[in-house]
């Protein structure tokens, strides 16, 4: 069943395939849950369930046209859901477009320091780094190659509690693995990122 997605209703003892509203073979790049909507991207666009996974609605509008509306990771603050698309891309929606409160991803994350996948990965020139803290910090970034070599640091900045992101340009970097270390007070938090050529 090359090119499907699945799901679990019993923490992975058994998988059964996604419900309707998914195109064959377009498989799942990636996925962001919310409480019980998911939101699944994929080579045909991003689609959205309300249901668990039950069924799914493609929700692509404004998307660039094939083969750029590939989705390659998907991430969400307290307004918007993001997704990164092939090409170098970003696209949004608010998430009350979907129904969903604004205040269920904070709140869900309101007390601890949150470093999340970068969007899109791999990728080529530019992405979305991305991160949430629980009360306002001193906030670090520094970026390192496999080698442990400093490729890009930032300021230290005092930011206040809440969702922050910052697009990061890699157009100089080789195509490799890197490490995001972000620094908030004495809170450390790490994540692999891939250039991809």
């Amino acid at each position: 069943m090359t090119g499907t997605s699945f799901r679990s209703a019993d923490n992975g003892i058994s998988w059964n395939g996604v419900g309707p509203g998914i195109p064959a073979d377009a498989g799942g790049f990636a996925i962001k849950a919310i409480d019980n909507n998911v939101f699944i991207g994929n080579s045909a666009g991003i689609f959205f369930s309300s249901d668990q996974g039950a069924s799914f609605t493609d929700v692509s509008d404004g998307m660039d046209p094939d083969p750029n509306d590939a989705v390659q990771g998907i991430t969400a603050n307290n307004q918007y859901v993001f997704a990164g698309t092939f090409r170098d891309a970003v696209w949004k929606r608010p998430l009350s477009d979907f129904g969903i409160i604004g205040t269920t991803v904070s709140e869900v994350n309101k007390a601890e320091l949150v470093l999340y996948q970068n969007s899109p990965n791999p990728f080529s020139q530019r992405t979305m780094i991305s991160y949430t803290l629980p009360e306002g910090s001193n906030v670090f970034l520094s970026i390192t190659d496999v080698a442990g070599k400093v490729v890009f640091e930032s300021s230290k900045n005092s930011e206040t509690a809440g969702f922050h992101s910052i697009t990061f340009d890699g157009a100089k970097l080789s195509s490799g693995i890197y490490f995001v270390k972000l620094n908030a007070d004495e809170e450390v938090r790490v994540m692999k990122m891939v250039v991809e050529r």
